[in-house]
């Protein structure tokens, strides 16, 4: 699965863009400000249905415009292609698969790749999704930071009783502070070193590293599964990552053989090949290279 086409409005500096995108290597380049990020930021809109910059979606909206809207097309298989839309206004946000209103912005994430007894089955596949990952994820993070950072699930309740009897349990005080304390939502992952949380020894950098790690051990575990190839989007990694933990991380991207939309401050960039196409931001404007 790959993005064929882009065309943004609106958006941030960018007031308009069309572009085709190859299967593998793309490259945007430009200056601070140029609105390199902001491209990558509407290719997830696209996915994803929101910003990874904001939680305020309202906030793209390019200044002194009533609306945003990006649209694309994706390659789901030989074949075949589907078109996603996706528009916000002051007024709603909304998206289209196919010209058809999706009924939740969850089913892009589809489209590109309450009840004590739903929450404990929802628990129980987050579980699962943790003991299948363990493998790619301690590959990867061994490689990317020679840390041997333990990954757990923690399931939103105590583990000592059903999550029927927390909710029984935790009633009173949910009724008083109209929040409920036990549950799915309150679940996550806990990352620990020699019996440590992770954030309490980790530096800056390989705090950084783990966090990558996580993203690539998760692609590679989607891929194997589902065969889904995702498209990954990478905002000027050099400037993140030092000589050596750079060339790590490009050996485990370069693993992933998925669609890469890269962006830098230099048109010469080769971190992940010759690009198939180079495209260069200026003042909101995207112009092919």
């Amino acid at each position: 699965m790959h993005l064929l086409s882009l065309s943004i409005r609106n958006l941030r500096c960018v007031e308009q863009a069309e572009i085709q995108i190859p299967p593998e290597l793309c490259l945007v380049w430009g200056g601070n400000g140029s609105g390199k990020t902001s491209l990558l930021e509407a290719i997830f809109l696209l996915g994803r249905g929101r910003s990874f910059r904001t939680r305020n979606s309202r906030k793209l909206i390019r200044l002194g415009k009533d609306h945003l809207r990006v649209t694309g097309e994706i390659r789901a298989d030989i074949g075949h292609a589907r078109s996603i839309g996706f528009e916000i206004s002051h007024q709603e946000i909304s998206a289209r698969i196919d010209g058809k209103p999706v009924e939740s912005l969850a089913e892009l994430a589809q489209a590109f790749p309450v009840l004590a007894r739903l929450g404990e089955a929802i628990a129980e596949s987050r579980r699962r999704f943790v003991t299948q990952l363990q493998p790619d994820w301690r590959d990867t993070v061994a490689a990317l930071s020679g840390l041997e950072v333990e990954l757990q699930y923690v399931q939103g309740w105590s583990s000592e009783g059903t999550l029927l009897e927390a909710l029984r349990t935790t009633r009173a005080r949910d009724e008083l502070r109209r929040l409920t304390h036990a549950g799915p939502h309150r679940g996550d992952v806990a990352l620990r070193l020699h019996g440590r949380p992770a954030r309490e020894v980790l530096s800056r950098g390989q705090q950084k590293l783990v966090a990558v790690a996580m993203t690539i051990s998760q692609l590679r575990l989607l891929r194997d599964l589902t065969g889904t190839v995702p498209t990954l989007l990478l905002d000027d990694p050099a400037a993140e990552l030092d000589g050596e933990r750079l060339e790590r991380f490009i050996e485990q991207v370069a693993r992933l053989r998925c669609q890469l939309v890269v962006t830098s401050l230099h048109a010469e960039s080769r971190l992940f090949g010759t690009p198939e196409r180079t495209f260069r931001m200026e003042d909101g404007r995207v112009q092919s290279v």
